[in-house]
C-alpha cells in the first residue's frame, strides 16, 4: 500500500494544533487506499506548541513529531521534515490552514496520473495588501528573468506534493542555503497545477513578517543565480566610465576654454553617488561570500533534539 506523508512545521502555533490535526486527519481519512502520516516539525517554539503535539500524537497514532533543538527557521524545519518523511508521495503545508486541506485529494490524483510535482497556486492574492501584492510579483518577475531556463510558477510556495524521487535528490543535495520554492522546480520532471483560493489564518498571527519576506527573496536570489554579481561589475564599469568622462571633460575644460571648474555640490553629490554605487557592489559580494562561508563550514542545516516516530503509519486515523 502507497503511502503520503504530510510535512508540517510549525512554530509557536499552539493555537492551531488541535484545530490543525483535526482537519487534517478528517481530510486523511478519506484516502481509503493509502497509508499516512504526518511529520510535525516543532521548530523551536516558545510557547507549549511541542506539549500540545506529544499530545496530539497520543490521540492520533499516525503523527511523528521532531523537535528541533532551537529556532532554525521555516526552510530549515522543511529540510528536517523531509529527512523524516518515509512516503512515497511527500505533501509540504503550513498549519495555520492558509494551506487548506481539501485540495491534497487532488493532489494525489494528479500524483497518480504520473506528476512528480503538484504545485498549489493561489488564484489571486486579494486578501493581500496592494504593496504585497507588488512585491510579490516583482519578486516573481525578478527571479524569473534572472535564473534563465528554470521557471519558478508564480503565487506558488512551499505548499505542494513531491514524489519519492524528488525527495531523495533534495535530501542528497549539499547545499546549506535552501529555498524549497527555487530548489524543486529547479530538477524539474513533470509538473503540474492545482489553483485555490486562500483563506484567512484559522487562529494565531503569522509569523512572516517583512524582514523574513526580505531575507527569502535575498536568499532566493542568490541561491538561484549569480547574475547579481555579473551586474554589481556592469555597474562599476559604467559609473568608472561616467567618472573618467567627467575628469577628461573637466581637465579640456580648463586647458582648452576660460570656463571656470566650480561646484563643490556637484562634487560631493557625485563622491557620495559613486561611494553608494560602491557599498550596494559591496553588499551584493558580501552576500555571496557569506554564503559561500556557511557551506565551507559544512555546519549542518539543523539539530533534532529528539524525535518520536509515529506508532504505525494507519490507513484511517484514529
Amino acid at each position: 500500500m502507497k503511502k503520503i506523508s504530510i510535512i508540517v512545521p510549525m512554530y509557536n502555533e499552539s493555537q492551531m494544533v488541535s484545530i490543525f490535526f483535526e482537519q487534517i486527519n478528517h481530510i486523511l481519512n478519506q484516502l481509503k487506499n493509502y497509508e499516512t502520516e504526518i511529520i510535525a516539525v516543532n521548530d523551536g517554539s516558545h510557547d507549549t506548541t511541542y506539549e500540545l503535539l506529544l499530545s496530539m500524537k497520543l490521540k492520533y497514532s499516525n503523527i511523528g513529531v521532531v523537535n528541533l533543538s532551537r529556532n532554525f527557521g521555516h526552510e530549515a524545519a522543511v529540510s528536517a521534515g523531509l529527512h523524516y518523511a518515509t512516503g512515497d508521495a511527500i505533501i509540504v503545508m503550513d498549519a495555520d490552514l492558509q494551506d487548506p486541506p481539501e485540495i491534497i485529494l487532488q493532489m494525489v490524483e494528479k500524483w497518480e496520473q504520473g506528476y512528480d510535482v503538484v504545485n498549489a497556486k493561489r488564484s489571486s492574492r486579494d486578501e493581500d495588501s496592494l504593496l504585497k501584492r507588488w512585491t510579490a510579483m516583482k519578486f516573481y518577475q525578478l527571479i524569473n528573468h534572472l535564473s534563465g531556463k528554470v521557471y519558478i510558477p508564480q503565487n506558488v510556495g512551499n505548499y505542494r506534493l513531491i514524489s519519492r524521487r524528488i525527495l531523495d535528490e533534495l535530501n542528497a543535495l549539499p547545499e546549506k542555503n535552501r529555498v524549497f520554492r527555487i530548489l524543486v522546480p529547479s530538477l524539474g520532471y513533470r509538473t503540474t497545477e492545482i489553483e485555490f483560493v486562500r483563506p484567512k489564518r484559522a487562529a494565531g498571527q503569522t509569523h512572516y513578517n517583512w524582514p523574513s519576506m526580505i531575507r527569502l527573496a535575498i536568499d532566493g536570489i542568490t541561491s538561484a543565480t549569480t547574475i547579481p554579481l555579473k551586474l554589481a561589475t556592469n555597474i562599476g564599469l559604467i559609473v568608472a566610465f561616467i567618472g573618467l568622462s567627467s575628469i577628461l571633460l573637466i581637465v579640456y575644460e580648463a586647458l582648452f576654454t576660460n570656463k571656470t571648474v566650480t561646484g563643490w555640490a556637484s562634487t560631493v553629490s557625485i563622491i557620495l553617488f559613486m561611494g553608494g554605487i560602491q557599498l550596494i557592489c559591496l553588499g551584493v559580494i558580501g552576500e555571496y561570500i557569506a554564503r559561500i562561508f556557511i557551506e565551507v563550514k559544512n555546519r549542518p542545516v539543523y539539530h533534532t533534539e529528539s524525535f518520536s516516530k509515529p506508532s504505525e503509519s494507519i490507513r484511517k486515523a484514529v
